[in-house]
Protein backbone atom coordinates (compact mmCIF):
# COMPACT_ATOMS: atom_id res chain seq x y z
CA UNK A 1 0.00 0.00 0.00
CA UNK A 2 1.38 3.41 -1.03
CA UNK A 3 1.13 5.94 1.82
CA UNK A 4 2.21 9.49 2.65
CA UNK A 5 2.92 10.35 6.26
CA UNK A 6 4.83 12.39 8.81
CA UNK A 7 7.13 10.50 11.18
CA UNK A 8 5.85 11.22 14.69
CA UNK A 9 7.80 8.74 16.82
CA UNK A 10 10.47 6.05 16.61
CA UNK A 11 11.11 3.26 19.11
CA UNK A 12 13.53 0.38 19.18
CA UNK A 13 12.18 -3.03 18.20
CA UNK A 14 14.77 -5.73 18.49
CA UNK A 15 18.44 -5.45 17.64
CA UNK A 16 18.16 -3.80 14.22
CA UNK A 17 14.50 -2.83 13.74
CA UNK A 18 12.51 0.27 14.61
CA UNK A 19 8.82 0.72 15.19
CA UNK A 20 7.85 3.94 13.45
CA UNK A 21 4.69 5.87 14.31
CA UNK A 22 3.53 7.80 11.26
CA UNK A 23 0.54 10.12 10.86
CA UNK A 24 -0.61 9.27 7.35
CA UNK A 25 -2.89 11.11 5.02
CA UNK A 26 -4.67 7.89 4.06
CA UNK A 27 -5.05 5.98 7.37
CA UNK A 28 -4.41 8.42 10.20
CA UNK A 29 -1.88 7.42 12.85
CA UNK A 30 -0.32 4.01 12.30
CA UNK A 31 2.69 2.07 13.52
CA UNK A 32 4.89 0.33 10.98
CA UNK A 33 8.01 -1.78 11.30
CA UNK A 34 11.21 -0.65 9.61
CA UNK A 35 13.34 -3.78 9.41
CA UNK A 36 17.10 -3.30 9.70
CA UNK A 37 16.64 0.47 10.05
CA UNK A 38 19.41 0.68 12.67
CA UNK A 39 22.01 -0.99 10.46
CA UNK A 40 24.63 1.26 8.88
CA UNK A 41 23.72 -0.16 5.48
CA UNK A 42 20.02 0.76 5.73
CA UNK A 43 18.88 2.78 2.72
CA UNK A 44 15.59 3.89 4.26
CA UNK A 45 16.74 4.89 7.77
CA UNK A 46 17.55 8.51 6.82
CA UNK A 47 14.16 8.90 5.17
CA UNK A 48 12.39 7.78 8.36
CA UNK A 49 13.68 10.52 10.69
CA UNK A 50 11.36 12.41 13.00
CA UNK A 51 9.51 15.29 11.32
CA UNK A 52 10.05 13.89 7.80
CA UNK A 53 7.20 13.81 5.32
CA UNK A 54 7.64 10.39 3.74
CA UNK A 55 6.17 8.52 0.80
CA UNK A 56 6.36 4.84 1.66
CA UNK A 57 5.11 1.38 0.85
CA UNK A 58 3.89 -0.90 3.64
CA UNK A 59 2.99 -4.56 3.32
CA UNK A 60 1.17 -6.70 5.90
CA UNK A 61 3.42 -8.17 8.58
CA UNK A 62 2.96 -10.51 11.54
CA UNK A 63 2.30 -7.78 14.14
CA UNK A 64 2.74 -4.53 12.21
CA UNK A 65 2.85 -3.52 8.56
CA UNK A 66 6.42 -3.61 7.25
CA UNK A 67 7.95 -0.71 5.33
CA UNK A 68 9.49 -1.97 2.10
CA UNK A 69 10.28 1.42 0.51
CA UNK A 70 10.58 4.93 1.92
CA UNK A 71 11.43 8.28 0.34
CA UNK A 72 11.27 11.57 2.23
CA UNK A 73 9.76 14.46 0.30
CA UNK A 74 10.09 17.16 3.01
CA UNK A 75 12.63 17.09 5.84
CA UNK A 76 11.80 20.31 7.74
CA UNK A 77 15.52 21.06 7.95
CA UNK A 78 15.06 24.44 9.68
CA UNK A 79 13.34 22.65 12.59
CA UNK A 80 16.17 20.13 12.82
CA UNK A 81 18.87 22.82 12.73
CA UNK A 82 17.53 24.88 15.65
CA UNK A 83 17.28 23.62 19.23
CA UNK A 84 14.36 25.90 20.09
CA UNK A 85 12.44 24.96 16.93
CA UNK A 86 13.16 21.30 17.56
CA UNK A 87 11.74 21.54 21.08
CA UNK A 88 8.59 23.18 19.70
CA UNK A 89 8.39 20.51 17.00
CA UNK A 90 8.80 17.73 19.57
CA UNK A 91 5.77 19.09 21.42
CA UNK A 92 3.68 19.02 18.22
CA UNK A 93 4.77 15.44 17.46
CA UNK A 94 4.26 14.32 21.05
CA UNK A 95 0.76 15.83 21.01
CA UNK A 96 -0.10 13.67 18.02
CA UNK A 97 1.47 10.64 19.65
CA UNK A 98 -0.34 11.09 22.96
CA UNK A 99 -3.72 12.52 21.93
CA UNK A 100 -4.60 11.05 18.53
CA UNK A 101 -6.05 7.56 18.23
CA UNK A 102 -4.57 5.07 15.80
CA UNK A 103 -6.13 4.23 12.44
CA UNK A 104 -8.67 7.03 12.37
CA UNK A 105 -8.12 8.90 9.12
CA UNK A 106 -8.87 12.61 9.42
CA UNK A 107 -8.07 15.04 6.59
CA UNK A 108 -8.38 18.04 8.95
CA UNK A 109 -5.81 16.59 11.39
CA UNK A 110 -3.49 15.71 8.50
CA UNK A 111 -3.57 19.27 7.16
CA UNK A 112 -3.27 20.69 10.67
CA UNK A 113 -0.12 18.67 11.47
CA UNK A 114 1.56 19.53 8.17
CA UNK A 115 0.63 23.22 8.55
CA UNK A 116 1.98 23.39 12.12
CA UNK A 117 5.33 21.88 11.15
CA UNK A 118 5.55 24.35 8.25
CA UNK A 119 4.86 27.23 10.64
CA UNK A 120 7.62 26.13 13.01
CA UNK A 121 9.99 25.47 10.10
CA UNK A 122 9.54 29.01 8.75
CA UNK A 123 9.26 30.81 12.10
CA UNK A 124 11.93 32.79 13.84
CA UNK A 125 13.94 30.72 16.33
CA UNK A 126 13.36 33.37 19.01
CA UNK A 127 11.78 31.92 22.17
CA UNK A 128 9.10 34.63 22.31
CA UNK A 129 7.97 33.95 18.72
CA UNK A 130 7.90 30.18 19.27
CA UNK A 131 5.97 30.62 22.54
CA UNK A 132 3.26 32.54 20.65
CA UNK A 133 3.23 29.92 17.90
CA UNK A 134 2.88 27.08 20.44
CA UNK A 135 0.13 28.88 22.37
CA UNK A 136 -1.81 29.17 19.10
CA UNK A 137 -1.06 25.51 18.31
CA UNK A 138 -2.47 24.36 21.67
CA UNK A 139 -5.71 26.33 21.19
CA UNK A 140 -6.13 25.16 17.59
CA UNK A 141 -5.37 21.54 18.53
CA UNK A 142 -8.08 21.56 21.20
CA UNK A 143 -10.49 23.05 18.67
CA UNK A 144 -9.61 20.48 15.99
CA UNK A 145 -10.10 17.71 18.59
CA UNK A 146 -13.56 19.06 19.39
CA UNK A 147 -12.87 20.91 22.65
CA UNK A 148 -14.35 24.23 21.64
CA UNK A 149 -15.01 25.69 25.06
CA UNK A 150 -12.95 28.62 26.18
CA UNK A 151 -10.08 27.40 28.30
CA UNK A 152 -7.95 29.92 30.15
CA UNK A 153 -4.43 30.11 28.69
CA UNK A 154 -2.95 29.26 32.07
CA UNK A 155 -5.01 26.05 32.16
CA UNK A 156 -4.41 24.80 28.60
CA UNK A 157 -1.28 22.79 29.49
CA UNK A 158 -3.08 21.19 32.42
CA UNK A 159 -6.08 20.39 30.21
CA UNK A 160 -3.90 18.87 27.47
CA UNK A 161 -2.08 16.82 30.09
CA UNK A 162 -5.42 15.58 31.48
CA UNK A 163 -6.32 14.19 28.03
CA UNK A 164 -3.25 11.93 28.00
CA UNK A 165 -2.61 8.88 30.14
CA UNK A 166 1.10 9.77 30.25
CA UNK A 167 2.99 12.97 31.02
CA UNK A 168 4.15 15.15 28.14
CA UNK A 169 7.94 15.15 28.44
CA UNK A 170 8.35 17.87 25.80
CA UNK A 171 5.91 20.14 27.65
CA UNK A 172 8.06 19.91 30.78
CA UNK A 173 11.19 20.73 28.74
CA UNK A 174 9.49 23.71 27.09
CA UNK A 175 8.25 25.09 30.40
CA UNK A 176 11.66 24.68 32.06
CA UNK A 177 13.66 25.95 29.08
Amino acid sequence: MFLKGIVVRKTESGEHNQLITVYTKELGKIRVLAKSAKKNTSKQAGHLDLFNLVDFVAVPGKNYPIITQAQSSENFLDIKSSYSKMMAGFFVLESFHRLIYEQEQDAVLWSFLFEQLNKINHASAEKHDLDILLADFKKELLSVLGYRQNIDEKEIDYFLQSLSSQKFSSLQLLNNG
